[in-house]
């Protein structure tokens, strides 16, 4: 009984969960984040403009190439989309490599 008096902040785990049940309730609640999809046309237009720009040497690029891509679109998703699509690519090409080494040898 002596614990609970000297530090009478300290809660059992029932009154606990019951003050964060409380706290839920009265917090605001965010709605969900609306998803965009690239369409393959704005894929497109992101590579001819990843090409035209390189924004690997200039970072600050990236904003220009979202800002031409289309409309609601920010340079991080441009480049984290464009880095998706180069990875997509290149594990195409290791398959169809290992497919051509396939057939060649058998």
């Amino acid at each position: 009984m002596a614990e609970k008096e000297a530090n009478p902040k300290k809660r059992s785990t029932r009154q606990a969960s019951e003050k964060s049940d409380d706290s839920r309730s009265s917090a605001f609640i965010t709605p969900k984040r609306q998803v965009n999809r690239f369409t393959y046309s704005e894929d497109t237009d992101l590579v001819k403009e990843v090409l035209s720009l390189n924004p690997f040497e200039n970072p600050k690029a990236w904003k220009e190439v979202a800002e031409n891509v289309g409309e609601g679109r920010t340079g991080r998703a441009c480049r984290e989309r464009f880095e998706l699509l180069l990875k997509r690519f290149e594990h195409k090409q290791k398959d169809n490599t290992k497919k051509y080494v396939h057939d060649f040898v058998c």
